[in-house]
């Protein structure tokens, strides 16, 4: 029987790239904390006021009409070759700047042309921020 281990194990192309840039990331972390420059994030960042009704949206029950339709256009949408992420899914985003951004997806609607459209929001390190984008497909 293989190891536990074994089993969590990564492979594929990008994943020694990104491996690289954590050890990059954590390696100037630490000459930065080092050297007492650590950035801290602003007091006034620290607690983010979000509205109630946008709160209880995001954790309300999906009725039954809802959750059909949703899984007929995932189903359309996987069979066109789109990939399809669930609200809430935790994911990372390599950009440009060859840095991978951990981001969060907050909403999920059809676009007019039929391409399905994630709207993420970005989760910095330390408490930064990024904003918030849209990603097509």
């Amino acid at each position: 029987m293989p190891s536990p281990d074994a089993a969590a194990r990564h492979t594929g192309a990008g994943v020694a790239r990104r491996q690289a840039h954590h050890e990059r990331m954590r390696d100037e972390r630490a000459r930065e904390a080092a050297a007492g420059d650590a950035e801290l994030p602003p007091e006034d960042d620290a607690v983010e006021m979000a509205s109630a009704v946008h709160v209880l949206d995001s954790v309300a029950e999906e009725t039954k009409a809802k959750r059909r339709k949703r899984k007929r256009e995932d189903a359309r949408a996987a069979l066109d070759g789109h990939s399809v992420l669930s609200t809430g899914s935790r994911l990372e985003i390599f950009c440009d700047s060859e840095r991978w951004y951990p981001a969060t997806v907050m909403a999920r609607e059809e676009d007019g042309d039929g391409r399905i459209v994630h709207e993420v929001e970005y989760d910095g390190e330390s408490g930064r921020r990024y904003g918030g984008t849209t990603i097509e497909y």
